[in-house]
Parts: structure tokens; C-alpha cells; sequence
């Protein structure tokens, strides 16, 4: 009688993991994360299974494929849930057969998540990563690097799982973030950009200038002009403890990050789009409360408008 093997059983999870999750959505993600957790052992058999998929070229899948039961949904634990036969080559091998029988997911196509103004939503991605989106964001995972996200537009912070041999990138606008260990915030909104290093560090731009940022860092760029300069951690990506803080901002950068956090529609009074904002924003549950707040401390009226709000001077009254 062959004895049991639990490490196959894991490595026939990993697997089933592996190709579920290349078209996976948000219930896929968060049951992958939930499987992860339930044993320290499965994150390093899904990173090795990850590795030999990434490397496996197309020349290597086998002629001859192990048998496979044609139930492709999530691997039950234990014996009864082994999708998959183990030949003497390894996990590379059994992917390759994964791979070959499902030949649309050989290049898989990115993911898109997006979220709406006012929405916030929370991403695991494979590698044990995890993305958190502002209101107003898109992002795109995958595409044949487990480990790259595009910033399409919006705000999102990345809480990166480092792997020196698989660095994690982001890419915005042309330009490339690269992981170092670390978690950052990046905002992406027409011209504007963003990179805000709450722990760790990044490479921003790794194949061109190559510019390190450390904790309490941040690179602002207007499409124009980029500078760094120091920030304070906790004050970061403070669209997600609901405080927002700036120094000498551009009022109209502060009415975009309103209205991507909390959903408003505000627009302001040419007269007011370039005065500089120094101070905190708290982000109330009413964002009438909110939008009010800021027009009384700026010394402006927020108008009714459009269904949302229009900042604007004081009209004197007419003598």
C-alpha cells in the first residue's frame, strides 16, 4: 500500500490555486488569502509552484499529460481533493500539464479593479501582496507577471510581500515603481502624481534614473516638475484614516481628492484653482459636514450645484 503524501496534496492545491486565480475575482481572491493563512506551509509550496510556472517555457509542456479530473473548481484539502497526478519532474511538471490543458490561460489577460468615487476596496493579490483602492481608482493585475500592477488612475496603497529574486513593480503613467520592501501610497490624476514611501523603500524608475526614496519620503510631479521632499509617515495615504493633510497644495488638488474620497461632485471657481491649501481635511461620514468645513476655513461658500457643490467667493452685495 503507497503511503500518503500530504506535501503532493499541497503541492495539488497550490496548483488548482495557480489557475483559478489567473481569471480569479474578488471572492476568489479573498478565499485564496483565507487558504493561505490556514497553514504557514502553503505560502512557500504556492511560491515555488508560481516560480516554475513563471519559468516554464512553452517548448517544455510534455506530450504525454497526467490524467486529470475535468472539475476545475477550488482543491478540496486532503486526499479526496487531489486534482492532480505527480510525475517524477515535480511541481514544474504538473504545471506544464495544467498550462497545456487550459491553453487560454497560458498569457492570461489582465485583471481590471476598479473602484467608484467614494468606494474603498481592499485586493490580496497572489503573492500575498495586497492593494488598497481610494474612490475613483482602476488598476490592472497580472498579464503574465504575477507580480506587476498598473496604477491606470486614482489613489492605491501597495502593502508589497518582498522577494528579491521576483521584485514587485507598479507602473504609472510610464513610469515604474519598484518594490524594495515596503508599503507606499500612489496618486495618479491627470498631470498629478504622487509617491508617498510609508515603510521601507522604492525604486522609482529602476531602468532610468533609478531614484531610491526611503520611509517619510515623498516625489510629487506636476508633468512638469518632480521633486522630493520629507513627509511624515503617519499622515500618508490619509484618504484611509479619513485625514488629509497638505502644505501649500493647490486648492483644486484638494477638491480632486475630496471628491475621489468621498464620492462629492465639487468644482470650484477659476478665481479659486490656484490658491495654495496648508492644513488637514477631516473626511466625515456626511460629506456635507465635510465640503462645509473646508469652505468656511478657506473663507469661501460651498454653493449647491449639479447635485454636489461649487466653491466660491463671498459676492459682496451690490451697493
Amino acid at each position: 500500500m503507497m503511503a500518503h503524501d500530504p506535501q503532493a496534496d499541497l503541492q495539488a492545491e497550490a496548483i488548482g490555486w495557480r489557475i483559478r486565480l489567473r481569471d480569479g475575482g474578488a471572492d476568489e481572491w479573498d478565499a485564496f488569502v483565507a487558504w493561505l493563512e490556514g497553514d504557514p506551509a502553503r505560502s512557500a509550496v504556492y511560491d515555488a509552484v508560481a516560480a516554475a510556472d513563471a519559468a516554464l517555457r512553452p517548448e517544455e509542456v510534455p506530450a504525454t499529460i497526467l490524467p486529470a479530473n475535468d472539475d476545475t473548481a477550488a482543491p478540496a484539502a486532503g486526499p479526496a481533493g487531489r486534482r492532480w497526478g505527480f510525475a517524477a519532474g515535480g511541481a514544474a511538471a504538473v504545471v506544464a500539464a495544467a498550462l497545456f490543458l487550459a491553453p487560454s490561460q497560458r498569457s492570461p489577460a489582465r485583471t481590471e479593479i476598479a473602484t467608484a468615487a467614494g468606494e474603498r476596496r481592499t485586493v490580496a493579490l497572489a503573492d500575498g501582496s495586497a492593494v488598497a483602492l481610494n474612490g475613483g481608482t482602476r488598476i490592472l493585475v497580472g498579464g503574465g507577471r504575477d507580480r506587476s500592477v498598473e496604477l491606470v488612475a486614482g489613489e492605491a496603497t501597495f502593502t508589497v510581500r518582498h522577494d528579491e529574486r521576483r521584485p514587485f513593480e507598479v507602473s504609472v503613467g510610464g513610469h515604474v515603481v519598484r518594490d524594495v520592501g515596503t508599503v507606499f501610497n500612489m496618486l495618479s490624476d491627470r498631470d498629478r502624481f504622487s509617491l508617498e514611501v510609508i515603510e521601507g523603500a522604492v525604486l522609482f524608475d529602476p531602468a532610468g534614473a533609478a531614484t531610491r526614496l526611503s520611509a517619510g519620503q515623498v516625489l510629487r510631479s506636476d508633468g512638469e516638475n518632480r521633486i522630493v521632499t520629507a513627509g511624515d509617515p503617519k499622515e500618508m495615504a490619509g484618504w484611509r484614516t479619513g485625514q488629509l493633510s497638505y502644505d501649500s497644495a493647490p486648492l483644486a488638488a484638494v477638491i480632486g481628492d475630496l471628491s475621489r474620497s468621498t464620492g462629492a461632485t465639487l468644482s470650484l471657481d477659476p478665481s479659486l484653482d490656484r490658491i495654495p491649501f496648508t492644513g488637514s481635511v477631516r473626511i466625515e461620514a456626511d460629506r456635507t459636514v465635510t465640503v462645509k468645513r473646508l469652505a468656511d476655513a478657506l473663507g469661501v461658500v460651498a454653493v449647491p450645484r449639479d447635485g454636489g457643490w461649487r466653491l466660491e467667493p463671498h459676492r459682496r452685495a451690490p451697493r
